[in-house]
Order: structure tokens, then C-alpha cells, then sequence
């Protein structure tokens, strides 16, 4: 019984970044008009979910790292979902309230404090 749990949530995990990734592409390529410009999934990398609020007013939230590639390379993508809806939403609940692709070399946490320095002093 483990191992099916554990393979059901497996494939839950993988379905799940599969369609997050595809809406948020959907959000990146909404201007691009190229076919060859737009960007296509190519690896999924991270998917952390978390709630914020308390039961009167509950949010989830996905925050989602993939590489995307388009005819001139590959790129980091960081997408951020959210949803409002109590159950296990599915993929219609959730939209897409940023999407970007991250520069070359990008270290998040580095340039969190860089930026986090630059503010305060």
C-alpha cells in the first residue's frame, strides 16, 4: 500500500507541474507571435506548494522553477500560481500571477540579499 501511495503521488506531483508549466507558458507567450519565439517545456526543476490566510480566507500558492526553450536556447523560467479554491483544485482554479524568465546565471538567494542590501543601507 506505501508504494502505491507512493507512486500515485508521484504522478500526482508530475501531472500537476506538467499543466502548471503549461499555463504558465501559455501567460509567457501570450505577446510573442513567432511561432518559433515562443517558448516550449522542456524540463521541470521545482514545485513547492503552501497556503497563506486562515480559514475564512485561504489562498494556495505553487511556486514553480522549469527550463523553457525556444529556437535561440534554453531558459529558467520562475512561474508563481494561485488559487482560492478550498478542495484540490484543478488546473482551471489556478492562474498565473507571475512569470519570468530568470537572466543567465541567476542565483536567487544571492540576489535576494543584494537587493535586500541595495534597499536598506
Amino acid at each position: 500500500l506505501d508504494s502505491f501511495c507512493s507512486a500515485y503521488s508521484c504522478q500526482l506531483v508530475d501531472r500537476n507541474s506538467r499543466l502548471f508549466a503549461e499555463l504558465a507558458l501559455r501567460s509567457l507567450n501570450r505577446e510573442i507571435k513567432n511561432e518559433e519565439d515562443k517558448f516550449k517545456l522542456s524540463d521541470h526543476v521545482s514545485l513547492c506548494h503552501f497556503d497563506e490566510g486562515d480559514a475564512s480566507k485561504l489562498k494556495k500558492y505553487a511556486h514553480m522553477n522549469f527550463y523553457a526553450h525556444t529556437a535561440s536556447g534554453k531558459v529558467l523560467v520562475f512561474a508563481e500560481l494561485q488559487t482560492e479554491a478550498w478542495d484540490d483544485a484543478d488546473s482551471d482554479d489556478w492562474t498565473v500571477s507571475s512569470c519570468q524568465v530568470l537572466p543567465k546565471n541567476y542565483h536567487g538567494i544571492t540576489l535576494f540579499h543584494e537587493l535586500l542590501f541595495i534597499k536598506v543601507y
